[in-house]
């Protein structure tokens, strides 16, 4: 693709003034902050775009903080107003929240749900000096998480790193906190790249992909261990 057509290509699916996804994600808004960070990428005048995206900020603790407000940060803008729902989740209330997350039936919701309640605590501290209670909520969050694993949850090891992505990065990573049990979590985040099912051709997605290595950056600031197999891809899939 070449950059003289990266505007052309953006606004093709532009319709009837509005941006679609025909794979329809699970937020309405993505696109349009997806288009605004792809022209943002290549240096393109999409000013307009801010004042559009600023205005389906809502309150709903979910997917869209991440969306929205990644996507005017990108444009050096930011979200109108502080996420006053998160400034709910301190003590007693942030450690039931943390608890009561699908932990056993899907791990990954649980991480996706946490990423969001995070990043609405990063973008109330940044854009508008708005503290949240960081020491329950690593405090909680350590103690949540499996010391035989490095991960969070039960159940099927494709969800738990998934998840384990979702979450980490949304606070561990985005606040510059020390994961856990960094290499144990290296160990299953390199016993589940191993498998087929998700990584050999033609299957996996750019998801998953991105789902291990992230991880696997991350961990990589706190250790080196196994570091050399992780880059060759020389293991045998039984993660340590």
């Amino acid at each position: 693709m070449l950059d003289s057509s990266i505007e052309d290509v953006v606004f093709s699916y532009c319709k009837n003034g509005e941006f679609s996804d025909t794979k329809k994600t699970i937020s309405v808004h993505r696109p349009w902050c997806d288009a605004a960070e792809i022209l943002e990428m290549f240096g393109k005048d999409h000013g307009i775009m801010v004042d559009r995206i600023q205005e389906m900020q809502r309150e709903d603790i979910d997917y869209e903080v991440l969306c929205v407000g990644y996507a005017l940060e990108a444009s050096g803008s930011h979200v109108r107003k502080p996420y006053s729902r998160a400034c709910e989740y301190s003590g007693h209330k942030l450690v039931s929240f943390l608890a009561e997350r699908p932990w056993k039936s899907n791990p990954w919701s649980a991480g996706d749900q946490i990423d969001a309640l995070g990043t609405a605590f990063y973008h109330n501290r940044k854009f508008f000096d708005i503290p949240f209670d960081q020491d329950t909520l690593f405090s909680t969050l350590d103690s949540m998480c499996d010391p035989d694993s490095g991960l969070w949850g039960e159940g099927d090891l494709h969800l738990r790193v998934n998840g384990f992505y979702r979450l980490t990065r949304g606070t561990y990573s985005q606040f510059g906190r020390p994961l856990p049990y960094p290499e144990k979590a290296v160990d299953s985040i390199l016993r589940h790249s191993g498998n087929d099912e998700y990584f050999a051709y033609p299957h996996g997605t750019a998801c998953d992909v991105l789902d291990v290595i992230h991880p696997l950056w991350l961990c990589r600031k706190q250790t080196d261990h196994r570091y050399e197999e992780a880059v060759t891809g020389l293991w045998d899939g039984s993660g340590g």
